[in-house]
């Protein structure tokens, strides 16, 4: 990776953005720790305040103020680490070393002096003495002791968060980064692999990314996009090969007669001829232009906004009830089996048509009177169409290539049609999330579409 695109990358973003936030929120912990301990120290000490008052005050240094002096001398010349003062009713000092000016009122109170220095000066800086003042019958006592150790306590930890707050950036930033600098690799990989798909390499696929499920999704998610769209781009290389082959056929047959009619036809009668076979032929090319576009709509998704519950077992019914009478006129016969009250959520018009098409084509290809039989089941949750028929069938080798646009086996060639009838078929099932089946019946074909669960299940209790 370059360094100017390395400044430009996620993997700096996301090493400053885990910095920052590790940052911020290591301040925010030491602070509220540092609050915490402050609290609890400055609590201390004035809990040490109230005792040390209560012990100068027993057995009776309260009312004596000779006793509640010597008291406070005895702890002086100990080195206590309170300072005390002792005031008369008149506001003089009895003693105790802390300054004649400060507060006498009763409670909590603070005030600055001098602090010695360590060879026994006064410091120009002063300190802090935290006081609490009791008031006495004939007196004031002040009992003060130094906040120099909170102020350090304070300075410690302020230190402490700053270097804990640098330190977990630090190691937040070596983690994003590192975190960035693998998925940068991974996005590498991928971005290579797309390259190459771009420059035409439609079968290859994305590597895997790594880094958790989410990204194996993403993977399969554009791999099957990638399938799609190869699978697409082949289908309508075939198709523009296709159109080109079978097109040519009955348009050059077309040519052919209005040449011959124009050369050889002298009457009005034998020219009409000519028209209507000409015109014959260019709607059967146009017919085979409107099943290719219906073909393209229907694998591009169009139509399943119109999907609404349809009665599997109303729907056979309604193609037998159509096709008998056709089937028994060209010599065959048909037979219904209904074995499901299940819904299946589709458009009726399409999965009529779907139908339609594999009877149609039994009947148009049958070389004898043939059965055909159209049935409903269920298996497990899923609905299941069936056609079946004791026609000439499709060898094996066929059978995978069927469903391909304008496909035809050899001994149908003579019967009418264009080969897009079960491309249709194919595209109808796809879209409506199908498993289409076709298998060699021997004799005949077995045509199976399964869909999935049913919509409604009028078997089931309420």
């Amino acid at each position: 990776m370059t360094g100017p695109r390395f400044l430009s990358s996620s993997a700096l973003r996301l090493a400053a953005a885990f910095a920052l936030i590790f940052a911020l929120g290591g301040a925010l912990m030491f602070g509220a720790f540092q609050w915490a301990v402050t609290g609890y120290a400055n609590s201390s000490l004035e809990d040490d305040l109230r005792l040390e008052t209560r012990l100068l005050l027993t057995d009776g240094g309260a009312s004596d103020l000779a006793a509640l002096q010597r008291r406070i001398s005895a702890r002086t010349r100990i080195a206590s680490p309170f300072a005390y003062a002792l005031f008369d009713a008149t506001g003089r000092r009895l003693g105790g070393q802390l300054p004649v000016g400060i507060s006498c009122d009763p409670g909590l109170n603070q005030v600055s002096v001098p602090a010695p220095s360590d060879d026994g000066a006064i410091d120009d800086e002063p300190i802090l003495v935290r006081t609490l003042a009791t008031s006495l019958p004939e007196g004031v006592l002040v009992v003060g002791k130094s906040t120099q150790a909170v102020h350090e306590l304070q300075e410690w930890m302020a230190e402490i968060a700053l270097w804990g707050a640098f330190g977990m950036a630090g190691l937040a930033a070596v983690g994003g980064l590192t975190a960035g600098l693998i998925l940068a690799r991974r996005l590498d990989k991928v971005n290579a692999a797309t390259a190459r798909v771009m420059q035409g390499h439609l079968g290859d696929r994305l590597p895997p990314i790594g880094l958790g499920s989410e990204f194996a999704t993403l993977r399969d998610n554009l791999n099957g996009m990638l399938e799609r769209l190869e699978a697409s781009l082949q289908a309508m290389r075939h198709v523009s090969s296709d159109i080109a082959h079978d097109l040519r056929t009955p348009l050059n047959r077309m040519r052919q007669r209005l040449e011959q009619a124009r050369g050889h036809t002298r009457t009005v009668k034998g020219l009409q001829a000519a028209i209507d076979q000409a015109l014959t032929d260019l709607d059967g090319a146009l017919d085979i232009f409107a099943a290719l576009l219906r073909i393209a709509q229907i694998e591009a998704g169009t139509g399943r906004e119109t999907f609404a519950p349809v009665s599997a077992s109303g729907l056979v019914r309604r193609l037998f009830e159509a096709y008998q009478p056709v089937a028994e006129l060209a010599g065959h016969t048909m037979a219904l089996l209904t074995d499901s009250d299940r819904e299946i959520l589709g458009d009726e018009d399409l999965l009529v048509q779907m139908l339609s098409n594999l009877v149609e084509n039994a009947i148009v290809h049958a070389d004898g009177p043939l059965h055909i039989i159209l049935g409903v089941s269920d298996e497990g949750t899923r609905t299941v169409l069936l056609v079946t028929d004791t026609g000439s069938g499709i060898p094996e080798e066929a059978l995978p290539k069927v469903t391909r646009r304008f496909f035809r086996i050899d001994h149908s060639r003579h019967a009418p049609g264009s080969g897009l009838g079960l491309a249709l078929v194919a595209a109808i099932a796809t879209l409506h999330d199908a498993d289409l089946v076709l298998r060699s019946s021997r004799p005949g074909l077995s045509a199976r579409i399964a869909f999935g669960p049913a919509v409604v299940d009028r078997t089931s209790p309420p």
